[in-house]
């Protein structure tokens, strides 16, 4: 919006003029600009509004990112506990060969 090289006050008078345009033809008053990614997920209004937030209902799309996150989750409590078998080292990686057993028991885990 601001691709020429504008003063401060230039940007400002644009910016102005833009609202003043959409709240001739939009009909609106105030517009307010909420990043939710960046609210706790503690805070009051989540709590009360979980429809506010990205979650598996409202962002199916999401299904696939959760479903590896929660394969690779598993897999490092596994690893944690010594229960991967190709990965005799666990829980520790102390060379090339712990890595690559690694990454088998990763392919495993999310195939």
């Amino acid at each position: 919006y601001f691709s020429e090289k504008l003063s401060p006050s230039e940007k400002f008078l644009r910016l102005e003029e833009k609202i003043i345009e959409i709240e001739r033809e939009c009909e609106m008053i105030s517009f307010v600009d909420i990043v939710l990614n960046h609210t706790a997920v503690d805070t009051d209004w989540l709590l009360e509004h979980p429809e506010g937030a990205y979650n598996l209902e409202n962002c199916p799309h999401l299904n696939v990112a959760w479903e590896m996150d929660h394969a690779i989750q598993t897999f490092s409590r596994n690893f944690a506990d010594k229960k991967v078998p190709s990965c005799p080292s666990a829980p520790f990686i102390g060379n090339e060969n712990d890595l690559k057993a690694v990454l088998v028991g990763l392919r495993q885990t999310l195939d």
